[in-house]
């Protein structure tokens, strides 16, 4: 009881003096800020947000129309009810080469749902493949030793949790996805319950990379694409079907196509216009420039990852000594 007492008082001291009528929505406003758990009443923005995620989401993202769509029909079956809320509120494996937006695609979603990137809880499962790599994890109590990811969700409990490069994490730490994709908890190491329904779990690889490739280079393109990678991975023992079917959605991102790469090119310079406009510093770019920062920047084996460089290291030398 009082805790909700105190929550009372929380509510009243942030609007006292305003003559305003405290109601539900003005305690779920707090008590969201409190938890970090979004409220689950939707204001219409958010209805009209989720209404059109496919929309806002392809505006930031080049050449995905497949994943996009799945996690838009994720988010909304949540909405209405048709999937189990003890799971986490989505989760998927993003299977593709390097640079081609896998991770690119879970900052817009951390942007749309949880309001900043700053809300992802990002691990690189290379790093947790050796012996210990469960107790890093969940903690080891011999040691008394809490785990690296069980505190940071007991922290902030709505959150994307990032996997990056899920193949590489030990045999053992598959188990601990396997209860959290299923039923939405994962045990720290003295056995309490961490709650991971409020969670957007993605999984990030680069298995099969090559066979992406070469498949694409032979025409196989979408729907096709999907079933062939999805049979290879299986094949070869990369994942097991176990794993596999506790995710919302398996997407195998395609290499980008030219056309992309100046797409792909433009929103990095306006994110460097808006960047330093923060700076009161102006810049405005031409189609020229996108060309060469394609034309520098694009590698077969890396995406568009190297075009970034580009900007931040090349364009971004010739603005500092303007500045200077």
């Amino acid at each position: 009881p009082e805790k909700a007492v105190e929550l009372l008082g929380i509510v009243v001291s942030e609007w006292s003096g305003t003559n305003k009528t405290i109601g539900l929505e003005e305690v779920n406003k707090i008590l969201s800020e409190k938890t970090g758990v979004s409220i689950k009443i939707l204001t219409e923005k958010e209805k009209d947000k989720l209404k059109n995620l496919e929309e806002i989401m392809s505006k930031k993202l080049v050449g995905q129309k497949a994943a996009i769509d799945l996690i838009a029909k994720s988010l909304r079956s949540r909405l209405t009810g048709s999937k189990s809320e003890d799971r986490p509120i989505g989760s998927f494996l993003f299977l593709g080469p390097t640079g081609v937006g896998k991770t690119q695609t879970a900052k817009v979603l951390a942007n749309i749902y949880f309001g900043s990137e700053k809300n992802i809880l990002r691990f690189d499962m290379a790093e947790y493949s050796g012996v210990e790599a469960l107790g890093k994890l969940i903690g080891i109590p011999s040691q008394n030793r809490p785990g690296l990811m069980t505190v940071a969700i007991r922290n902030r409990p709505a959150s994307l949790l990032l996997l990056d490069e899920i193949e590489k994490a030990d045999s053992g730490v598959y188990n601990l996805f396997l209860t959290l994709l299923d039923e939405g908890y994962i045990n720290d190491e003295l056995g309490k319950k961490i709650i991971g329904k409020h969670l957007f779990v993605v999984a990030t690889s680069n298995a099969a990379a090559g066979y992406i490739r070469e498949e694409v280079k032979n025409g196989v393109r979408g729907e096709e694409l999907q079933k062939s990678v999805l049979n290879f991975i299986q094949e070869k023992g990369l994942f097991s079907p176990e794993f596999l079917n506790r995710f919302d959605g398996v997407v195998v991102f395609e290499p980008l196509e030219e056309e992309s790469l100046y797409l792909v090119a433009e929103l990095m310079l306006e994110e460097l216009k808006d960047n330093l406009l923060k700076k009161n510093i102006e810049i405005s770019f031409d189609n020229e420039v996108v060309k060469k920062i394609v034309k520098d920047g694009y590698n077969i084996e890396l995406g568009a990852r190297p075009m970034r460089r580009v900007i931040e290291l090349d364009l971004g030398d010739i603005i500092g000594q303007a500045v200077i």
